[in-house]
């Protein structure tokens, strides 16, 4: 299913906002699609989702379902990550 993003100007504030309170609860400046979690016996590392990418998704999902939150919620990413720019 072909969609437009209709809602992508709206869609970027909140991303924005979701970013924003993320690196500011962790005091930083910069943030990575991945973190890397130690375990407290410090024997194991997990790498995961960083939490704002998690954040992100729930919300689309959420407020648009599966099918159009997903799909906004994949603009969303790639717009932060590229900012409007193609990777080679």
């Amino acid at each position: 299913m072909k969609h437009e993003w209709s809602t992508k100007v709206k869609d970027m504030q909140v991303a924005r906002l979701i970013i924003d309170e993320y690196a500011n609860e962790r005091n930083t400046g910069t943030l990575g699609l991945f973190e890397l979690v130690v375990g407290s016996n410090k024997e194991k590392m997990d790498l995961r989702l960083a939490g704002w990418v998690t954040a992100i998704s729930e919300y689309f999902m959420s407020t648009y379902g599966d099918d159009y939150g997903d799909y906004v919620t994949k603009k969303v990413i790639s717009k932060c990550i590229t900012n409007g720019k193609t990777i080679h």
